[in-house]
């Protein structure tokens, strides 16, 4: 870390304070230009407003309210991370607010996900939403507690109501404010029905007062639009001459050095760990599969449209190993087939599927990443935890790590790398039709998705595109070429390892492996 970003003088001071810095050195560490993430929200047009409500599904003409509660230091269960405990009745606040309002319940990241407003008439849970500026722009009001957000909604000089049910316990026991809650700009609440009563009255007479002015004016005077500009007018310092090409030189040295020294580690650790030394217990076991089906073949079962239940049932009759993914589990009611082994790295699943899944599988072992480990409302009895690192280019020959799964690669791509590791010499890929998620008919389970998920995977996937400068138009291409890349990429880490991998689909559009007939596996 170089530098630390203020947007004031109040905050340089705590962060002095908490950083435990040298004040001399203030002014070459702290950069008091306001965050530049918070330019957007004084940039933003109506037509930004309509098309995030659209995307979000906030009904036209509601009065829209966000809730922001922040987690608490006591409120921790083991596996499932922090708990959101409330006394606040999301059915009841909405029946006393009425039907021209919306409420959208962002939860914090620390917090365990956990159903708190699910399937509560006009209750929208946005916690999956990338970007938090795209709520505050749209809302009306914002409700919230101890949280930061405050001073992000602040530059929009918007009502905002502090429920803090708990305040005293808070104060006394939990944390210590580091100003007076005094200052704050709006009213402070215990109970629900003065929540209400203070929503309602913030809605009808709300003005950006002098009590509002000197709580921005103290913690984020300098957010207006042009701190991205200032941080790099204070970091760069430079006409973008030979200085500057020296500055990108020394950047590039340092990033290159910071790499090496990661890889570094990693390839070491990882030796360490091939020797027996420094394994956690998630490495033992991810260790014990190394090689564990040598020299046998396995089959991969997506869920595209082309897969049928026979071939399930014809698979598991003949003692064929299997593979399965995602919701496949919705099958489980139609066959008694089941697989040797199940992943899942979609996050969505994890969060409003887990328990079902869990009931699901029972003991099969469950492959999946970290990020979506922690999403678990419900942990998994079996878990194994894998590792990668998605953001760094895919290169087979020259990496420490042996290659890197290419991000935005899909869960086949994730059975696949198991598979070699495993030690299979033949993986067959069955159901693998790279489909795409925007058409219909991409799976062959009835009822695979309700609505709702549906919603909120277009919802993700809409914000990523949009992040990325994609067109609605191209979606589709920019998914199917990501996926013929990563299996392009992983034929070629497969042919180094002396695997072969087949794709003994019917039909679809991968084209990267050789085909073979699947007919012969399931009769």
């Amino acid at each position: 870390m170089d530098y630390l970003i203020s947007p004031s003088r109040f905050y340089s001071e705590k962060m002095i304070s908490s950083f435990r810095l040298d004040k001399s050195h203030k002014e070459d560490i702290i950069l008091e230009t306001g965050y530049p993430r918070n330019d957007a929200l004084f940039k933003f047009t109506e037509e930004d407003v309509k098309r995030i409500k659209e995307e979000i599904g906030v009904p036209e003409g509601k009065k829209v309210i966000l809730y922001t509660p922040t987690w608490r230091d006591n409120q921790f269960k083991k596996g499932e991370g922090f708990q959101y405990n409330t006394e606040l009745d999301f059915n009841k606040l909405m029946q006393q607010l009425g039907d021209e309002y919306v409420l959208l319940f962002r939860a914090h990241h620390q917090i365990g996900f956990k159903d708190v407003a699910n399937d509560v008439p006009g209750v929208i849970d946005v916690t999956l939403v990338d970007d938090v500026n795209d709520l505050y722009i749209i809302s009306d009001l914002m409700i919230t507690d101890y949280s930061s957000t405050m001073f992000d909604y602040g530059d929009l000089k918007r009502p905002m109501v502090f429920y803090m049910y708990d305040l005293d316990e808070y104060q006394g026991e939990i944390r210590d404010f580091y100003f007076d809650i005094n200052e704050l700009p709006g009213p402070i609440v215990k109970t629900q029905d003065d929540l209400v009563k203070a929503i309602l009255d913030q809605f009808a007479n709300f003005t950006y007062d002098e009590k509002y002015k000197a709580f921005t004016e103290k913690f984020n005077y300098l957010d207006d639009a042009h701190a991205a500009r200032r941080v790099i007018e204070k970091t760069i310092k430079t006409d973008l001459g030979p200085a500057f090409r020296f500055y990108k030189w020394v950047i590039h040295t340092k990033n290159v050095i910071r790499k090496s020294f990661r890889d570094g580690y990693i390839a070491f650790s990882g030796m360490l760990r091939c020797m027996g030394l420094c394994r956690t217990a998630n490495s033992k076991l991810l260790y014990s599969y190394k090689n564990k089906h040598k020299g046998q073949r396995c089959f991969l079962v997506g869920n595209g449209p082309s897969m049928r239940l026979s071939d399930l049932e014809g698979l598991q009759k003949n003692g064929e190993i299997t593979f399965g993914c995602n919701l496949v589990t919705k099958a489980f009611d139609q066959t008694t087939w089941r697989p040797d082994y199940y992943f899942l790295i979609d996050r969505i699943c994890a969060k409003f599927q887990s328990e079902e899944i869990n009931e699901a599988i029972g003991n099969i072992p469950l492959f999946t990443n970290i990020t979506t480990y922690n999403i678990f409302r419900e942990k998994p009895k079996n878990p194994v935890i894998l590792y990668n690192i998605a953001k760094d280019k895919y290169k087979v020959k020259r990496s420490p790590l042996a290659y890197y799964i290419p991000s935005g690669s899909t869960v086949m791509s994730l059975m696949i790398e198991m598979a070699v590791y495993m030690g299979f010499s033949e993986i067959y890929l069955i159901g693998c039709d790279c489909t795409s998620t925007f058409t219909g008919n991409t799976h062959f389970i009835n009822g695979y998705t309700d609505d709702k998920l549906k919603q909120r995977d277009a919802k993700k996937i809409v914000d990523r595109m949009r992040r990325l400068g994609i067109q609605s138009d191209d979606y589709e291409k920019y998914f199917l070429d990501g996926s013929l890349n990563a299996y392009t990429l992983l034929k070629e880490h497969a042919i180094k390892h002396h695997v072969k991998i087949f794709n003994a689909t019917r039909g679809g559009a991968l084209e990267v492996f050789d085909r073979v007939d699947l007919d012969k596996f399931v009769k």
